[in-house]
């Protein structure tokens, strides 16, 4: 109720969303708040841009991300099949045990899949996300590590074929825009609700489970 008194108060509620993904909540938001605006997906505006024009604007502009990216991974994706590759990334600020990586880590590997895999260096609840070197000995045909990735450029990459992800809304909306179907492992706070949205409403994905196992 609160948050609803104090868009009153301000003269445009801008939501990184579009009409035809929400209808109903941009229906109900516009009943009880005034002047509600849609400007999603922000990515695919920003792809109609031309490449020199949008280079040109971006130049003093590190991407969108606080993270250094590490774009060695596009060359990676390049030299793999359509649809081939798994993209896994937990977000910004998701944390799991050291175990929950290992096992995401086997799974992975006993996939038979090409993927290329998020880990941040603080993305271990109080530990080094340090995989073990029969691990790395494994997945060296099979896998792609980074700490941080452009995000957007990947999805849009025609050798990703799936997206294991946490469910924030950023990654959903941009991996919708790509159309990129999901696999979900939600944390926290809005992730949950996004992942009901993704396997249930929009039925785009499919959820993993709170249990972390590599089966």
């Amino acid at each position: 109720m609160e948050a609803t008194q104090n868009a009153h108060k301000v003269s445009y509620n801008i939501i990184h969303t579009f009409d035809t993904l929400e209808t109903s909540l941009v229906d109900a938001l516009s009943s009880m708040i005034p002047h509600v605006y849609t400007v999603g997906p922000v990515q695919l505006l920003l792809n109609q841009i031309p490449a020199k024009e949008r280079q040109a604007k971006l130049s003093n502009f590190n991407g969108y991300s606080l993270w250094k990216e590490e774009p060695e991974c596009l060359q990676w994706l390049e030299s793999k099949e359509l649809n081939s590759v798994i993209y896994v990334n937990y977000g910004s600020s998701t944390v799991m045990s050291l175990q929950d990586l290992m096992e995401f880590g086997w799974g992975l590997a006993n996939s038979n899949h090409y993927f290329l895999w998020i880990i941040r260096s603080d993305l271990v609840v109080g530990e080094s996300a340090v995989l073990p070197p029969e691990f790395e000995e494994v997945i060296k045909k099979r896998g792609f590590i980074a700490s941080w990735c452009p995000q957007e450029k990947v999805l849009d990459h025609p050798s990703v074929g799936g997206f294991l992800t946490h469910g924030g809304w950023g990654s959903t909306i941009e991996s919708l825009s790509a159309g990129v179907p999901m696999i979900c492992w939600p944390y926290l706070w809005d992730q949950l609700t996004n992942c009901r949205y993704i396997c249930k409403v929009w039925e785009v994905g499919m959820e993993m489970g709170e249990r972390c196992e590599k089966g």
